[in-house]
């Protein structure tokens, strides 16, 4: 468990961070990759991973070098005083995050299953206040078993798209149609999560 805490938590944390509401119901993919096109969209995705991989390389080399290994000596070694003003900023855009998935689960339930829109808004709150209340260990092993279904459900898509679709997306890859800029819907979406 030392060595999956080490190496393997953080990009769990970190990709079960970035995954939340807007990416789950496919707004977010519409908004910054599919609008460029299929070759574009790649890109971007690529743009997007690259820039994620060199602050969260940054971000654990800050916290190494200052010893900040706790959420709130990093912040306010990195923030210097402030970091309280970053705090209450951070709390007022978690609210809105949580509005978002909260609205996103009802409307799917509703949408999916015919249930009331309040089960999937007070459902996913009660989830989220679970996991608070359970702390730091169950948060951990909830993003890592997260990732893992994650991760089992890109793969059979993957699987599934390439064995249905194979030929439609070579063709689409091989126009290799770019629209709009690619540059900038992978920097946007990398500095908007």
């Amino acid at each position: 468990m030392d060595t999956l805490k080490r190496y393997l938590l953080p990009g769990f944390v970190f990709q079960s961070v970035v995954i939340a509401g807007g990416y789950g119901t496919g707004r977010e993919l519409a908004e910054f990759f599919l609008s460029r096109g299929p070759l574009g969209g790649l890109l971007a995705m690529a743009l997007s991973t690259l820039i994620w991989s060199a602050v969260s390389m940054a971000s654990y080399e800050f916290a190494r070098v200052f010893k900040a290994y706790d959420y709130r000596v990093f912040f306010q070694r990195l923030l210097g005083r402030g970091w309280v003003l970053y705090e209450i900023c951070y709390l007022a855009m978690i609210m809105i995050v949580l509005a978002v998935i909260a609205a996103a689960a009802g409307e799917i339930l509703r949408e999916t299953f015919g249930l009331p829109y309040l089960v999937g808004v007070v459902g996913i709150m009660g989830l989220v206040g679970w996991l608070v209340v359970g702390g730091n260990d169950l948060i951990e092993r909830a993003f890592a078993g997260w990732s893992g279904v994650l991760y089992l459900v890109y793969i059979v898509f993957f699987v599934w798209c390439l064995t249905r679709f194979g030929a439609d997306i070579q063709a689409s890859l091989a126009s290799g149609t770019v629209e709009g800029s690619w540059i900038q819907g992978g920097v946007a979406y990398a500095g908007y999560n």
